[in-house]
């Protein structure tokens, strides 16, 4: 076949499978989304159960961001505040929303059914195509490139992660080293182009820790490449030059998104946590690597009559299918001077070191920058790429020159020893977990899947001893690997019917009407609603669950409960005091539960119930009023004062407040005496206030929330976000779009004038 053909055939076949994948979603016209989680939360049991219990963060984080931004865009507004978390909290700079992505807007165009099958689709798709380029360029067999396609489109880390912002950014895994590639051979400078649009894009895709191991995966195939392969020292210099210059022009044009998380992630307390620790503590226990062999032996939380194993999604996401493994090892066996496989090896070694903290290089590579900070079990993307990459290399091996049984036997026999090994290690330790389901359950289903380890081990073995010249056994492999990866990916994620998709009750909408008039707040008991929910049903939650969560939002609460963080939620009766000073009219509990708040406040009235919730009524301090203070000094004290006694007594009410959805709060008022105003909204860097729509105030902050010095009189006033992080990061983007535009028609002029 042409080249063209072979592109538009792997086009067509990759399609295929993706859309094979959807069937459950398609053919029931499903939302494919995991929203049926939502019926863990009381307001929305019924007798129904989740489909799987572990991917509820698209459900509690992504979908209710999506949604508020497309809200916003739609009424006119750039996405920057969501009022509906905490005190509010900056939705644009979490990242995680990824607003300027591409493949978000497809949420702003279409309805959410659409959408998410949209999103999801074209993302299994590139992850097929972009491996499908890289390993073409490596001189494979195209039945080759389609197998290992299949296999990285397929790879836990990716099914798993299908619809969270992480697998976004992994999508630019295999095509950054595509591109590297094709920079390093054909030394053109439109693929350097097309590089810096990919780190800028990978940017906006909205997972910082994803994007920090690619960049540092594709960093080490460049040298590797440059270093390795060239011997001109002078063509080196100058093509890490240009390399590098081409991904700052990269992260130059991100800056408009890279400025606000960088300033939220300083006023974090996620990064305050992790600097915390003496040493990276996210890594994997050794005898978790049988995920890689068999990701089930620990039970799937898709699987209804089996469940025990926390953490899944991290500890299973190396898997891509026995038959891959198996050519890798033939390939370090068979050809292990080979550069290539070398690459790959080391690329494999180096992620084991950091996934299961092998010693020391573990601690060596966790003193660079970055990899403090991080998950490094996480890197297990890289480890799933790296062993496709080697399986294919070893597949080619077999097609090009024959197998070499004496040597194909003995990679079979090393990964049966590897499998057998850890099986046992594995059984052993696993005694030590909690589970509520018997030991003789938990064996039996080991077993189950260590016997099918065995089956697919000989299925692999039997078809790859079929292969010789005959290219049908080729496509019987593409089979086997979609049924190791594609099949167990399909089980996996969950297509959610239309009464699971967010569904209303009368509680929702009585606090969304309750917020909609008075802007009050709702503390929720337990998981009852697990923060964000509020987000897309539209009021506010005192919790939050953002990737980061402001440190001095944080900090206050701790004056409310003990709260288990990301997502907040707390079993502790909370104290009404600092409820109520933080603005909370609605506190929610599960009926049957109201006695763990009426036996310490007995005088609490219900304002609604239902067979599921009952929701208190509380007295709470309005979302702004004025204080009076001589000084700042004694108008902290005060504060101090409402926070311990928050007595209506004691304050003074505004003539008028007005909460809009970006944030933007509407004041008028009056006062013969210098004052101040109090707020229960979060301080954050650039909110401004403007007096009389003309003399600008300083926005204080005080106990973490928005102050102002108020001047005597009747006075109107606005406070409003206008983050300076984004219009700067707006101004490098737009600097470096303008250079990147000069760039492309200097490409294009000597494109044209050596034609």
């Amino acid at each position: 076949m042409t080249l063209k053909k072979t592109n538009y055939t792997a086009v067509i076949i990759f399609a295929i499978l993706a859309a094979v994948f959807f069937l459950p979603a398609i053919i029931g016209f499903k939302y494919f989304a995991p929203t049926d989680i939502v019926r863990n939360n009381q307001p929305f049991h019924n007798d129904s159960q989740p489909h799987n219990q572990v991917i509820g963060d698209v459900a509690y984080q992504f979908l209710p961001w999506f949604k508020l931004s497309k809200d916003f865009l739609k009424a006119g507004h750039f996405p920057f505040w969501n009022i509906y978390s905490g005190g509010g909290l900056p939705l644009f700079a979490n990242m995680q929303a990824a607003v300027l992505f591409p493949l978000t807007w497809l949420f702003y165009i279409f309805n959410f059914k659409i959408a998410l099958l949209l999103f999801a689709f074209i993302k299994l798709f590139l992850f097929g195509f972009f491996s499908y380029l890289f390993l073409k360029e490596l001189k494979l067999k195209f039945e080759v490139c389609l197998i290992g396609g299949t296999a990285f489109m397929f790879a836990n880390t990716n099914v798993i992660w299908l619809l969270w912002p992480l697998s976004s950014v992994l999508i630019f895994l295999p095509l950054n080293f595509y591109l590297v590639e094709k920079i390093v051979t054909t030394g053109k400078k439109h693929y350097l182009a097309i590089f810096t649009c990919s780190v800028a894009l990978s940017v906006f895709a909205g997972h910082p820790q994803t994007l920090f191991y690619m960049f540092f995966a594709t960093g080490l195939y460049f040298l590797f490449r440059v270093w390795v392969t060239n011997t001109n020292v002078r063509l080196k210099i100058k093509s890490t030059l240009a390399f590098g210059i081409s991904a700052a022009l990269g992260i130059g044009l991100s800056a408009v998104a890279l400025l606000p998380f960088l300033e939220y992630l300083k006023l974090s307390e996620n990064l305050v946590t992790r600097q915390q620790y003496l040493t990276n503590p996210w890594f994997l226990q050794k005898w978790i690597f049988i995920t890689n062999l068999i990701p089930d032996f620990f039970g799937n939380p898709a699987y209804k009559n089996f469940s025990y194993m926390v953490g899944y999604s991290e500890q299973a996401m190396g898997y891509i299918g026995i038959t891959l493994l198996l050519l890798a090892l033939y390939a370090l066996i068979v050809n292990y001077k080979n550069k290539s496989v070398i690459f790959f090896t080391g690329l494999l070694f180096l992620a084991y070191c950091l996934i299961y903290k092998f010693e020391p290089i573990y601690w060596l590579i966790n003193k660079l920058p970055g990899f403090s900070l991080n998950y490094n079990h996480r890197f297990q993307y890289v480890w799933a790429f790296a062993a496709v990459v080697l399986g294919c290399l070893g597949l080619n091996e077999i097609i090009s020159k024959g197998l070499n049984k004496v040597k194909f036997f003995i990679a079979a026999g090393l990964l049966t020893t590897i499998g057998i090994v850890s099986f046992l290690i594995a059984k052993i330790h696993s005694k030590t977990l909690q589970t509520p389901i018997s030991w003789h359950s938990i064996n039996n289903w080991q077993n189950f899947f260590f016997l099918i380890l065995l089956l697919n081990l000989a299925a692999a073995v039997f078809v790859i001893f079929k292969l010789k010249n005959k290219v049908k056994w080729l496509w019987v492999l593409l089979v086997l690997v979609f049924f190791e990866t594609g099949i167990h990916g399909i089980i996996f994620n969950t297509a959610s019917g239309n009464a699971d998709f967010f569904p209303t009750t009368g509680a929702t909408a009585f606090l969304a009407n309750d917020f909609a008039k008075n802007f009050n707040k709702t503390f929720s008991y337990d998981h009852i609603f697990l923060p964000n929910l509020s987000t897309w049903y539209g009021f506010n939650q005192v919790t939050d669950y953002d990737a980061f969560s402001l440190k001095s939002s944080w900090n206050f609460k701790k004056n409310i409960a003990s709260f288990n963080y990301f997502p907040e939620y707390t079993f502790d009766t909370p104290n009404i005091n600092a409820l109520e000073f933080f603005g909370v009219k609605n506190a929610v509990y599960p009926r049957g539960l109201e006695q763990t708040l009426t036996n310490k406040y007995p005088n609490l009235p219900i304002v609604y119930q239902d067979q599921q919730v009952t929701i208190f009524g509380l007295n709470p301090l309005p979302r702004a009023y004025i204080v009076q203070a001589n000084s700042l000094q004694q108008f902290q004290n005060n504060v101090n004062g409402l926070l311990k006694n928050p007595d209506l007594r004691k304050i003074s009410f505004l003539d008028s407040y007005e909460l809009q959805e970006n944030g933007t709060s509407l004041i008028s008022y009056h006062s013969d005496v210098d004052t101040y105003l109090m707020t229960n909204e979060n301080y954050y860097p650039d909110w401004q206030a403007k007096l009389d729509n003309q003399t600008n105030l300083p926005v204080l902050d005080v106990l973490g929330f928005k102050a102002i010095k108020l001047p005597t009189g009747q006075h109107s006033l606005q406070i409003f976000y206008h983050p300076n992080s984004f219009y700067s990061g707006l101004k490098i983007s737009l600097v470096c779009l303008f250079i990147f535009v000069l760039w492309m028609f200097y490409i294009l002029a000597i494109k044209n004038k050596g034609a």
